[in-house]
């Protein structure tokens, strides 16, 4: 099973556990924003593009870049040489994301037209919003340690940031231009977060 299924996969997953235990307990978990990383220059770098998603990220959390797919393609940034530890990076339209969730039926009365109002909405507490309280289970913010905002000019990341094992962790880069949601899974520590976000800006396709 590619990738790309196995995501689609474990969505259906989440979706089915979000819509059929509607009383999943939260864990009051909101929206923070912080300011975007800045840790200045970035010597022994690789500049990495992903899409529309120009990076400067340092050798010392990069040690190799790996791109698989066809259709829809992944990086996969290896944290060591060996291969053995990475997180990946992927890319879904917005059609197909709000897609999902306007056939499930969970973007009634969200007043959500764009990414950004997207990501914004599911850092709310769902004061009594069935819909808005599957929407966080199915991202897992439900169990995350914690939901944090950050922008950048067009860029905005939004971090779930968790300490479980697998999936859990992930962060959504949405731009103001460009319907396309980027996600970047895996085991993200604090220094590969920051890594990313210092030197990252829009770039246009070569």
């Amino acid at each position: 099973m590619g990738v790309m299924r196995r995501v689609r996969w474990v969505f259906g997953i989440f979706l089915s556990i979000a819509l059929f235990n509607p009383c999943l307990a939260e864990n009051g978990i909101s929206m923070v924003e912080k300011p975007w990383p800045d840790i200045g220059g970035c010597q022994d770098c690789i500049c990495v593009q992903f899409g529309r998603l120009e990076m400067r990220i340092p050798l010392s959390v990069a040690g190799k870049v790996l791109v698989t797919g066809h259709g829809d393609s992944i990086l996969h940034i290896f944290q060591e040489k060996d291969g053995k530890q990475a997180v990946h990076f992927l890319s879904v339209s917005r059609d197909r994301l709000m897609g999902m969730y306007e056939s499930a039926g969970l973007l009634k009365g969200l007043d959500i037209g764009s990414n950004e109002e997207l990501f914004d909405a599911l850092g709310r507490l769902p004061a009594g919003n069935e819909a808005l309280a599957a929407l966080r289970r199915i991202e897992s913010i439900d169990v995350a340690d914690g939901y944090i905002k950050t922008s950048k000019g067009a860029i905005h990341s939004y971090w779930i940031k968790s300490s479980l094992p697998g999936g859990a962790q992930r962060i959504y880069f949405v731009m103001d231009d460009d319907d396309t949601v980027y996600m970047l899974a895996g085991d993200v520590s604090k220094e590969l977060y920051e890594a990313v976000l210092a030197n990252m800006r829009i770039a246009d396709i070569p």
